[in-house]
């Protein structure tokens, strides 16, 4: 780890950070469908566009504001930050119906709903 002692590049050239990554992605893969579970009734829409709705308020707080941070502290190309905003835009809005899709009748029939 970082911080502790221990180096960021292993002896066969290899990041000790790397088998990480994964791990990080699937924890905020899980903190992700945690908030639409938690904020389900809120959200507005219904059935997929719940789950679309949900994408985009995700994409807008994450990757939208972090991309703009990102091109006015660092000295990187404004298409870098287009192709980010793509980038996010899809996977947020793809993630948001995966999980309104499998998640979406489940979450209705506990929340009363139609």
């Amino acid at each position: 780890m970082v911080g502790t002692g221990e180096s960021i590049v292993e002896a066969d050239g290899e990041s000790a950070l790397a088998y990480r990554m994964p791990l990080a992605d699937i924890f905020s893969g899980l903190m992700i469908s945690l908030g639409f579970a938690l904020l389900y009734k809120g959200i507005p829409g219904a059935g997929l566009m719940k789950g679309l709705t949900f994408g985009l308020i995700i994409w807008l707080i994450t990757r939208f504001a972090g991309e703009l941070f990102w091109y006015v502290m660092s000295p990187v190309p404004f298409m870098l930050v287009v192709a980010g905003w793509l980038h996010g835009l899809i996977v947020s809005a793809l993630g948001g119906i995966v999980l309104a899709a499998f998640y979406g009748k489940t979450l209705e029939h506990k929340h009363g709903e139609k």
